[in-house]
């Protein structure tokens, strides 16, 4: 909500309260008899009569032309701007609740713009969607403190507990409201002047999801890139302990050229629906469903990097296995990671099945188990040996 609506509300309040505490004040003081009998006459305490409270009237068709004039001007810079850096940090640690926010605004605005709009031309409305239009306000102030604070589960906890509701709850008292205009004797002009004040407020809405959406895809590359690069340091580690790193910098370049590359050209497209789309089918791990004209391309990064690691370590330790102790952990680790690389070929882009992502996983898990005690055994490198990276389930979401 604009500045100077917030304003015209909190002083609306005020002149409320004020106006209570000043009728409530004489039946706290003086003779109660005599003022009881004045305000049965219709005078207050100073003899001055006091007027029914009346019904505002509709706007007029000109007064809404007027409204429409400024509709344009009005709607600008709608939505929450959420800092840049806010953004980049969330997006580091794969957090874009702040994003999310963004974009929730935007509908958010528009909701209360098309509420304030039908309030103003159809007052008998105001009874019903009074109440929500303050809920609304209030969820708009508390999702822009969230968005700038650090506290990313406080706020989706927040976006999914009560705004998401709120607004639905809104959306559905509007739609009971409109189907009442005929009651409430609304003529066809000003049905026709909501309407069009509707549409503006809905073209602003699309055009701010436009950039939230936008934003969403540099979040998104962002937190990707971010992963990538810290492969690409386990990698570099790795090569300057002499070990050959082929085909983890090979799955590094792959992920560049597969997903990232994809991405940034859709972001370069500067098209909401292009962006969109590419989010639905480039992922770096296994979270992508694809769209209706384009199949997923998961590319099981987190899965492909450990293999490749633990293979270079397997590779390194083999070749100086001839006097080591207990040498037959090696075949078994090597068996391990021929069952996961076999398993993710026949994967391919798809998403993983339960069993898939089970046997994938635990394939690395266990031939990670068998190197380090092998290594441990033959008192070599030992740091290196884990998995790193989410679990299959939270792989699902990358």
């Amino acid at each position: 909500m604009e500045v100077w609506k917030r304003g015209m509300l909190v002083a609306a309040f005020l002149v409320a309260v004020l106006a209570a505490s000043l009728f409530a004040a004489p039946f706290f003081s003086g003779n109660g008899a005599e003022l009881e009998k004045r305000h049965k006459m219709g005078e207050d305490k100073l003899g001055l009569k006091i007027e029914e409270k009346k019904e505002k009237p509709p706007l007029k068709i000109g007064e809404w032309k007027e409204r429409l004039a400024n509709m344009g001007e009005r709607m600008k810079g709608i939505g929450i701007k959420v800092q840049k850096q806010v953004r980049d940090r969330e997006a580091q640690k794969g957090n874009f609740a702040s994003v999310q926010a963004e974009h929730l605004s935007c509908r958010l605005d528009a909701t209360i713009s098309i509420i304030e709009d039908t309030i103003s031309a159809v007052p008998q409305t105001s009874a019903s969607l009074s109440p929500v239009l303050e809920k609304l306000a209030e969820d708009r102030l508390k999702l822009e403190s969230l968005s700038a604070g650090n506290n990313t589960t406080v706020l989706k906890e927040f976006i999914s507990g009560t705004l998401r509701k709120d607004m639905a709850e809104a959306v559905r008292l509007l739609a009971q409201e409109r189907s009442r205009f005929r009651n409430y004797n609304v003529s066809k002009e000003i049905q026709q002047q909501l309407k069009d004040s509707h549409q503006v407020s809905l073209q602003a809405m699309k055009g701010c999801e436009k950039e939230a959406r936008a934003n969403l895809g540099i979040a998104r590359l962002s937190h990707y890139n971010a992963i990538i690069q810290s492969w690409q340091k386990s990698t570099d580690k790795l090569g300057e302990k002499g070990i050959s790193t082929a085909g983890m910098q090979s799955v590094i370049d792959g992920a560049k050229a597969n997903v990232i590359r994809p991405i940034e050209n859709a972001i370069a497209s500067n098209n909401t629906t292009t962006i969109m789309e590419a989010l639905k089918i480039y992922c770096l791990g296994d979270g992508c469903n694809g769209t209706a004209q384009s199949p997923p391309q998961n590319y099981h990064g987190f899965a492909k990097i450990n293999l490749e690691r633990l293979q270079a370590i397997l590779n390194a330790a083999s070749t100086n296995s001839t006097n080591s102790t207990n040498s037959s952990l090696l075949s078994q680790a090597q068996a391990k990671l021929n069952t996961a690389r076999t398993t993710l070929e026949q994967v391919g882009t798809s998403q993983y099945s339960n069993a898939q992502g089970d046997l994938i996983w635990g394939s690395l898990k266990d031939a990670a188990k068998l190197l380090r005690e092998y290594l441990r055994q033959n008192n070599m490198l030992k740091s290196a040996v884990g998995i790193t990276g989410p679990s299959p389930r939270a792989e699902q979401s990358q």
